[in-house]
Formats: structure tokens, sequence, C-alpha cells
């Protein structure tokens, strides 16, 4: 392990970790007050050490030096020009010329060197590759928008708005799973709560990006919360540094609830397919909403599937992350090794 992977072990998330996981009960973490505190100790003195590091005064050079050692992009893009003129000093018109010619031959090396047949448009003139070039990513653009809408529309037709007599069992159903979770203490208990925990912190998370989705305050107000006791709250009050993150309703973190039974199972699998989106999507029987989601039906209607939406594609993206860099790690380990028989 090298030091820069070593020193994150001893992280302010690591030992909320370490506390998160001794209140929920888990019987390895038992007594783990002590290196919770070493941990905190230690991140702190290395936060004082990077601070005085990189924040100090700089005795290597002056900073009139430093800003000129710098390579912007504008810079780096003149430097480019300067190289392909017969001159450093291009006048205005060869700057022009020669600006227009790098922008078209980057889109144009790109389709020659393709394999898709692109014979028909050899002999056409360079221009023409910039505007079928233009054509084509208004085309996808196009092709994209449409999927999406028929994403959403799916949704959609999947929404059960919950009656007064299915909230009254769901809360039936809530003081029954109180009880027994009162009675239950094992390991598949404080599993499920770690679970419901960060699908809580989760949830969250989406709450953020609400605005995004729509620009009503009575609608972002009724999905989120004050009491930050919540039920499954207890890593979100770790994580939050200042009460800057957001608690979502009940009923809004049961919605993503629902979606996560489909999905936890499925990215538990080592292949996962192309098509594991649309498998998700045709898995979802129904969505039950509540009626205090949202000011009124119309807009619980047009919010929730572009939640549900962003939702799947939040966990697909960490799920795919988390495959690259295992797929990274056992290909470096495997170059190490080749190394190693080498010496």
């Amino acid at each position: 392990m090298s030091a820069k992977l070593s020193l994150q072990l001893f992280s302010r998330s690591t030992a909320d970790g370490i506390q998160f996981y001794r209140e929920q009960k888990f019987k390895r973490m038992e007594g783990s007050e002590a290196t919770e505190k070493f941990t905190r100790t230690l991140n702190n003195l290395l936060k004082e050490f990077y601070t005085s590091l990189f924040h100090g005064n700089n005795d290597i050079a002056s900073p009139q030096t430093m800003e000129t050692l710098k390579i912007t992009l504008k810079s780096r893009h003149f430097g480019l020009i300067r190289g392909i003129s017969p001159n450093d000093h291009p006048t205005i018109i060869s700057f022009l010329q020669l600006h227009q010619l790098q922008a078209i031959y980057i889109p144009v090396k790109g389709i020659l060197s393709s394999a898709a047949n692109s014979e028909d448009q050899v002999d056409q003139f360079l221009t023409a590759y910039v505007k079928d070039l233009r054509m084509l990513a208004r085309g996808s653009w196009t092709e994209n928008a449409n999927k999406q809408t028929e994403v959403l529309n799916s949704i959609k037709s999947k929404i059960v708005h919950a009656n007064a007599s299915d909230e009254e069992d769901n809360g039936d159903v809530d003081e029954i799973i109180d009880k027994e979770l009162d009675v239950l203490h094992d390991f598949n208990y404080n599993l499920a709560q770690k679970n419901n925990c960060i699908t809580y912190y989760l949830t969250g998370f989406i709450l953020t990006k609400a605005k995004k989705f729509t620009q009503c305050n009575d609608c972002i107000l009724s999905l989120s919360t004050t009491n930050q006791f919540a039920k499954f709250s207890a890593l979100t009050k770790l994580k939050d540094f200042g009460s800057f993150l957001n608690y979502p309703s009940e009923n809004f973190y049961n919605l993503f609830l629902q979606i996560e039974k489909l999905l936890e199972p499925k990215l538990k699998k080592e292949d996962l397919s192309p098509d594991l989106f649309f498998e998700i999507l045709n898995d979802i029987n129904e969505i039950k909403i509540t009626s205090d989601m949202g000011c009124s039906e119309e807009h619980a209607e047009e919010l929730v599937p572009k939640f549900v939406q962003y939702y799947i594609q939040t966990r697909m993206f960490f799920k795919t992350r988390e495959m690259r860099r295992k797929s990274g790690s056992r290909v470096s380990s495997k170059a190490n090794r080749k190394l190693s028989k080498l010496r």
C-alpha cells in the first residue's frame, strides 16, 4: 500500500464509520472508542500539516515567476498556431485561416481513422465533414431526448397513489417492524439498519437535485424534513458537518426504498448487462407514493419519474466506478507480478 492510501485510513470518514458501526451494535466494533479518538486526532494533525505545507510561504520562486510558468489552454492554443505558421507572429488573416484548419483537422482525422464507412465522404470538401458531424450530433440529441421521454412516461405509468387506507396500513406495518426491531439485535438486523441508513443518506443527496427538476418551492419543502432525529438518519448526522446536508421526509425515503429492493440484487452481480437500466424498469411493477409528496398530484407525477431515473443512474454510476477501480487494481497487481518475476 502506498503512503497516500495509508493516510486515507486516518480520515474523518473512517472515524465516522467506526462510530456509525459501533452505534449500530456491530460486535466487531465494541470498545472502539479509543480507535475513533486516535483516528480523529491524527486526522486533525494531518490537516494542520497540509495547511502549513501547501499554504505557507513559497521559497522556491516569486509569485510572478510561478505565474509565468503556468500554461493555460489559451497559451497552448496560440503556441500551436505559431508552430504551424510561417513565423512566430502570424497576421490576423493567417491566424484565422490556421485556426479554421485546425478546428476542421481534428474531426476529419477522427472520421478518416475510424472503421466507419466514409468512402462517399472522402471526396467532399473539408467543411462538409463539419456539417455532417453537426447533423449527426443533432440527430443523436433528438434520439436521446425521445428515449428520455419514453423512460419518464414508462415510470409515470407505474405510479400508484396511496389512499387513506393504504397509509393507515403502512403505519400499522411500521409499528410491527418497530416492535420486531426492538427484539432483534443479531447481525442481520444490524446489516439491514446499515443499508437503510446508506439509502437514507443517498436520498438526501438526490434531494439536493430537486431544484434541477422543479421550481416549485412547495414541492421541495414537502420532500424534506427538519427532524434530524428521523429514522435511519444516523449516518447523515455523522456526515453533516455544519448542518449542510438534507434530511428527506419518510415518505420520500420510502419511495427510493422500493427501488433499492429491486436494485440491490441486480447490482451485486459481477457481470452487468448493458441493458440493465431497462431491465430494472421492466421489473418495477408499481411505485407507491403518498398524498403529501409534492404540492399536488400533477406535480408529484411529474417529479417522481425524474427522481427515480436519477436515483437508478446514480446507483449505476457508483457501481461502474467500483468495477473500474477493481479492474484497475487487478491490472496493476498483474503488472507488478510480472515485474517481480523479471527481477
